[in-house]
C-alpha cells in the first residue's frame, strides 16, 4: 500500500490549542510534551474529532454486543473520511479562556508588571536596637505619641495593645519592602508567579494587611497566629532579632527547638535583598 500522506486526530481541543501554542509560553510539563510533538510531525497534519465521531470510544464508553454489529463508525470509519483532505472537518479555537488552558500557561500569561514604590526605606530604628522586646517598645512609644495627647504620653506603662499595634505596624512595613510583588498580586486578587518561592506557603493578607502562611493548619484548632504565622524575611535584622529573643526566652533552647517555638508567630522564609533589584 502506498501512503502518500499521514493525518492525525484528537478529541481534545484545549490540547489540539496547547500544540499550536510556542512552548515558551507553556508551564515545563506540557511544554516538553508539545516539543516532542511539534518535532515528530507538522501542526497542520493534526485535526479534531468530536466525541460522537471517534470509533475508539465506542469500545471505552461500552456499547451492547448486539448493537455494534450495526455500527457502521465501528466496522468502518467516520463519513468526513470519504471527504477529500480539503475538506475535512475545520477546528475553530474558541478555547483561550478557558480555566483548563489557561491553567497551564507560563504565569497565567501575566502581563510584566512594574512597580514604583516610595519611601522603601525600612525604618531605621531597627538597626539601632539590640532586642526585639527593645524595638518593640520604642516603636510602642512611636505609636502613643502619634495616636495620643501629652498629658498620655507621658503617663502610665505600655499596654499590651499598644505592643501588639507596633509589632503588626514594623511587620508591615518589612513585609511592604521584601515582599512588594506577592502583596500586589494578593491585593488585585491575581495568580502568584511561578518563579515566587513563596507558593508552596500559599500566603494571604490577613484583616491586619499582615502577609500569613496558609494552608491546611486553618481546619485545625490552634490558635489564630499559630495556624498562619507572619511571613519574616530571612535576610534583614528584624529576622536576627526574632531568633535571638525566641532563643533566650526558651533558655537557650536547641536551633530545632528555638524553631518550632518561633513558628507560634514567625515564618521565616528565604528572599532576595530588594536593593538588588533594579
Amino acid at each position: 500500500m502506498d501512503i502518500t500522506s499521514v493525518f492525525f486526530w484528537i478529541d481534545s481541543t484545549i490540547v489540539l490549542s496547547w500544540m499550536k501554542n510556542e512552548p515558551r509560553n507553556l508551564k515545563t510539563f506540557v511544554a516538553n510534551r508539545v516539543v516532542t510533538i511539534q518535532e515528530l510531525k507538522e501542526l497542520n497534519k493534526w485535526h479534531h474529532v468530536h466525541l460522537e465521531q471517534k470509533p475508539a470510544d465506542i469500545i471505552s464508553r461500552r456499547l451492547d454486543p448486539k448493537k455494534i454489529q450495526q455500527s457502521d463508525l465501528w466496522w468502518f470509519w467516520p463519513a468526513f473520511l470519504e471527504v477529500p483532505a480539503v475538506n475535512f472537518p475545520i477546528y475553530v479555537d474558541e478555547i483561550h479562556n478557558c480555566e483548563p488552558y489557561q491553567r497551564e500557561l507560563k504565569d497565567n500569561q501575566m502581563e510584566s508588571k512594574c512597580f514604583v514604590v516610595q519611601n522603601n526605606e525600612i525604618l531605621p530604628i531597627i538597626d539601632k536596637c539590640s532586642s526585639f522586646l527593645k524595638l518593640q517598645g520604642v516603636l510602642a512609644w512611636c505609636v502613643r505619641f502619634k495616636e495620643k495627647n501629652l498629658l498620655q504620653i507621658i503617663t502610665g506603662n505600655l499596654t499590651v495593645a499598644e505592643l501588639s499595634t507596633a509589632l503588626l505596624c514594623l511587620v508591615r512595613k518589612v513585609q511592604s519592602v521584601y515582599f512588594t510583588t506577592e502583596i500586589w498580586c494578593i491585593e488585585r486578587g491575581q495568580q502568584l508567579p511561578d518563579s515566587i518561592n513563596l507558593l508552596t506557603l500559599s500566603p494571604f493578607l490577613d484583616e491586619r494587611k499582615i502577609l500569613c502562611v496558609g494552608g491546611r493548619l486553618r481546619h485545625s484548632n490552634l490558635p489564630a497566629e499559630q495556624k498562619n504565622p507572619m511571613l519574616i524575611p530571612n535576610n534583614h535584622l528584624i529576622c536576627d532579632l526574632i531568633i535571638k529573643h525566641y532563643h533566650f526566652s526558651y533558655l537557650h533552647t536547641g536551633a530545632e527547638a528555638t524553631l518550632a517555638n518561633m513558628r507560634t508567630k514567625f515564618w521565616i522564609v528565604n528572599v532576595a535583598d530588594p536593593k538588588s533589584n533594579v
